[in-house]
């Protein structure tokens, strides 16, 4: 083989391995097990996620960022009036409104369920989110945007959905700037006063 072919089967190989590398990144901890996502999952200590979100939902599949099966996003809900917050690290808006969810959270429990769908984003970052911001609710990683575009076309959206799973309400691009005002929202549109 001359040195010139020698050369191109070089660069070829070093080009596809760089591929492969990029391609490993922002994947799910079952198709890029590492020890440093499983202490990641145990330190953001999530919830488990539910089994399903609502039938309502766009039918899809998405991991679940703590760990566990993955969740039928339209499948059978909670039974109970639910938020779901659609949110990325990457987002300043969501960043900010982290501390209010993490309140109606712990204010809500047993009344207003919520789940998180952390969207476009690298599972890591995502995870190391969650424990820096204190949030400990059930989240499914949505790395492809596939449920977002349903629903806004900016980050953070937060749907409200009624105890049958449907979509009552969607807060689009601002995020929440206060536990009351989220407190007023969800009276108006579920009728629940926490």
């Amino acid at each position: 083989m001359s040195r010139s072919r020698w050369t191109v089967l070089i660069l070829v190989l070093v080009a596809t391995g760089l591929a492969l590398g990029r391609g490993l990144q922002g994947k799910t901890p079952d198709q890029h097990q590492s020890a440093r996502t499983r202490g990641l999952q145990a330190a953001a200590a999530l919830e488990p996620c539910p089994s399903g979100i609502s039938t309502f939902l766009p039918k899809v599949t998405l991991p679940c960022l703590g760990g566990g099966k993955d969740v039928p996003v339209a499948g059978a809900g909670t039974g109970v009036p639910t938020l779901i917050n659609i949110y990325g690290s990457w987002c300043s808006p969501c960043y900010k409104e982290m501390p209010v969810l993490a309140q109606f959270a712990a204010k809500a429990q047993g009344k207003v369920a919520l789940v998180g769908i952390d969207s476009e984003d690298d599972f890591d970052s995502a995870l190391q989110f969650a424990k820096q911001r204190g949030q400990h609710w059930p989240t499914v990683y949505d790395n492809d945007a596939v449920i977002r575009p349903h629903y806004a076309s900016k980050l953070p959206a937060t749907l409200f959905l009624d105890a049958t799973g449907k979509v009552v309400f969607v807060q689009r691009d601002t995020g929440y700037g206060s536990l009351a005002q989220l407190e007023a929202d969800v009276k108006q549109h579920l009728g629940v006063a926490l």
